[in-house]
């Protein structure tokens, strides 16, 4: 595809987005919210949580809220990870006090009610159970679920409803987990990586908690102990190139409160070296989603670095970033934005008569 031809797709692609906006404005607009988690205990990771590879690519300097940290992935297995974040207590105070809501609230001009919150997970939710409903072994016996950072436990609730299992949620952040015992579930407080038990499940569910994670490589342990022998783990990603290459820019994809990411494409070499093997995949997700049904491996994997494709990805999006931001630039230039209010008033002149 010429160069040319090239930039009027990417134009067409912008402005078919229909939440777009200015990044400049969305980070005008969470300045106050900013500065509520400026005065929280920030830390610098200096290593990658899975291999403990040191030397680090950095992505970007700024994530999408305007909060100036540092976006890495690691070259020998391809885990992103935020170079600065908030401490485990910083997190704590995040969620405790609802600051995450707050934070999206205002990057998207609209608070995140309830409602809003209930009508997603509802739909996420039915499809949930229908997809695991034919993936998983049932047997007459009760079998325990724990639904990790399992929010206010609708998709909890919806999966006891239709698969049986009887429902333990974890989940860090106090009035989503007050919520959850309305809904009369077994809740606790808390996170995978600080929560201690000594029961066994026969289904681990990690849905759009992933990225939230604080200890990766902690958290995964403590699953796969938590596992029945016969135990499964579900886990659903937002796959960090397609979220680049949808957003625009590494900045528009970051987040403070989403600490890591991966890929699809070296997905089962990430969860090897954590202990878990894919034996399922759900498929009938959006784009950018991808969900995994895993079991413990019971021997050692064979491990490989999967350098030279994150080079190669990375390079891609980076070629692409830069046309995006070329266009952006263009796009919201004076001359540019007085023509599209121009053209908003001949369309509303043209209404009248």
């Amino acid at each position: 595809m010429d160069r040319k031809k090239e930039n009027q797709n990417l134009k067409d692609e912008i402005k078919e987005i229909r939440d777009y906006r200015d990044p400049r404005r969305h980070i005008a607009d969470c300045k106050l919210v900013v500065r509520k988690i400026q005065g929280f205990e920030f830390e610098t990771i200096s290593k990658c949580n899975i291999c403990g590879n040191t030397q680090t690519l950095i992505l970007s300097n700024m994530d999408r809220y305007g909060i100036n940290i540092r976006t890495a992935i690691c070259p020998v297995c391809g885990l992103v990870y935020l170079a600065n974040r908030l401490t485990q207590d910083g997190y704590k105070k995040f969620y405790e006090e609802g600051i995450y809501r707050e934070m999206i609230s205002a990057y998207k001009g609209k608070g995140q009610t309830n409602q809003i919150i209930l009508r997603a997970q509802e739909t996420h939710a039915s499809s949930l159970a229908n997809s695991l409903s034919k993936l998983l072994v049932f047997s007459k016996r009760e079998k325990e679920l724990l639904d990790i950072g399992g929010s206010n436990g609708l998709i909890s609730k919806e999966l006891e409803r239709t698969l049986g299992y009887k429902v333990t949620l974890l989940e860090p952040a106090v009035k989503e987990a007050e919520l959850a015992r309305e809904r009369g579930l077994t809740v606790e407080v808390g996170s995978i990586e600080t929560w201690t038990t000594d029961r066994k499940f026969d289904l681990i569910l990690l849905s759009k908690t992933f990225e939230h994670l604080y200890d990766i490589r902690l958290a995964f342990k403590r699953i796969y102990n938590m596992l029945t022998p016969d135990g499964v783990f579900f886990c659903d990603i937002s796959d960090f190139f397609k979220m680049w290459e949808k957003k625009g820019s590494v900045q528009r994809v970051t987040k403070i409160d989403h600490c890591f990411w991966i890929s699809d494409h070296y997905a089962s070499q990430f969860f090897a070296r954590v202990g878990f093997q894919i034996i399922g995949k759900i498929n009938d997700l959006p784009r950018e989603a991808e969900a995994y049904l895993l079991k413990p491996f019971k021997e050692s994997p064979s491990l490989s670095s999967v350098n030279a494709f994150v080079i190669q990805e990375v390079e891609k999006c980076q070629a692409f970033e830069e046309l995006w931001n070329t266009i952006v630039k263009e796009y919201y230039s004076l001359p540019n934005r007085i023509k599209r209010i121009l053209v908003k008033l001949k369309k509303k002149l043209i209404s009248i008569r």
